[in-house]
């Protein structure tokens, strides 16, 4: 069931300097839509181009506001929110060029934070937060392109209970020439604010006798030269030590070629 109502406002400008005066008039079309019991389910505005302007707002069959969302021209823009039938704040959200930008924040009913995510063009981009409904931290995470690549998890008490790092090693060759270099491109994602240290060691299959050495600074990416130790299979082990004792450990497989003879 629809109800439409049209509503027109006139305003005069006058240019003194012309005498010119400008009668501007807009329309727009007040539209409700309802439940088929009878109840008010939505309302919103269409702009003179049958286009959805300004906020719509929804009901459920109680009358309670269920959300509301901000358009223009047709398409989600700006601030949306929404809300549990006691009145409390649920979600509140940003919209741009119909897709979900920027921060938002989830609540329990009791008006706590569920957790704050960010978006970019509609997907979780960047630094996430989750809690638990008595306040503390459930866990932190980071998404890259709707893919988490980085959590940690925690108990009701703090304590950390689940851990994951994504990192990428891209070597430009795989197999190299005995004296010659194997150049490593490393990415780590997630915080590097939670990284102690960040080590590598390169050594031949199953042995591990030799000592770790440690890369300059914390960073995301690292480019690493390693050199070749003989022929045959060899073994690069990466550790990226945190500042909670926990690590991500990592291995690639190279093959040395022999020399050839001159």
């Amino acid at each position: 069931m629809e109800l439409h109502t049209r509503v027109c406002k006139s305003y005069g400008t006058v240019f003194f300097t012309t005498l010119v005066i400008s009668i501007l008039i807009s329309c727009q079309s007040n539209e409700k839509k309802y439940y088929d019991t009878g109840e008010l389910m939505k309302e919103y505005s269409l702009n003179s181009d049958g286009k959805i302007e300004g906020e719509m707002i929804f009901y459920d069959k109680e009358g309670n506001i269920k959300d509301v969302i901000n358009y223009k021209n047709g398409s989600k823009e700006g601030e949306a929110k929404g809300f549990y039938t006691n009145g409390q704040l649920r979600i509140e959200t940003n919209f741009k060029n119909n897709l979900q930008n920027g921060t938002s924040k989830e609540y329990y009913k009791n008006g706590g934070i569920e957790s704050i995510l960010k978006y970019k063009d509609g997907v979780k981009y960047g630094d996430l937060s989750y809690y638990y409904k008595e306040g503390s931290l459930k866990m932190k995470a980071t998404s890259n392109n709707d893919t988490t690549v980085y959590y940690k998890e925690y108990s009701k008490e703090g304590e950390m209970i689940d851990f994951y790092r994504k990192v990428d090693i891209i070597p430009k060759l795989d197999t190299v020439t005995m004296g010659e270099n194997f150049d490593i491109h490393v990415k780590i994602f997630g915080s590097i604010e939670d990284i102690k240290e960040v080590m590598y060691l390169n050594t031949y299959i199953g042995i591990e006798d030799s000592e770790f050495i440690t890369l300059e600074g914390i960073k995301h990416e690292y480019e690493i030269p390693i050199p070749t130790i003989g022929e045959g299979r060899q073994l690069l082990n990466i550790r990226i030590l945190e500042k909670d004792t926990s690590y991500t450990r990592l291995y690639y497989d190279m093959y040395v070629k022999p020399k050839k003879s001159s």
